[in-house]
């Protein structure tokens, strides 16, 4: 986790290919915008189709691109 110098939590912002099967809102080899948001690994939240940020289990994604 990043923050700044008043400890304020920073969003890392990476890009993630989905790998699971398709689903409404998610295709499958499609990249998409992904945040860490927590300490708990298990999770990332993805902005899927429909524009808002989900919490997905991280196994369903390939880090394409990360913002360090």
């Amino acid at each position: 986790m990043k923050y700044n110098p008043m400890g304020e939590f920073i969003l890392t912002m990476i890009k993630a290919k989905y790998i699971g099967e398709d689903d409404i809102d998610l295709r499958r080899g499609e990249t998409y915008e992904v945040h860490k948001i927590s300490d708990d690994n298990r999770f990332l939240g993805v902005k899927d189709r429909s524009g808002e940020v989900y919490a997905y289990p991280k196994e369903l994604f390939e880090i394409v691109e990360n913002e360090d």
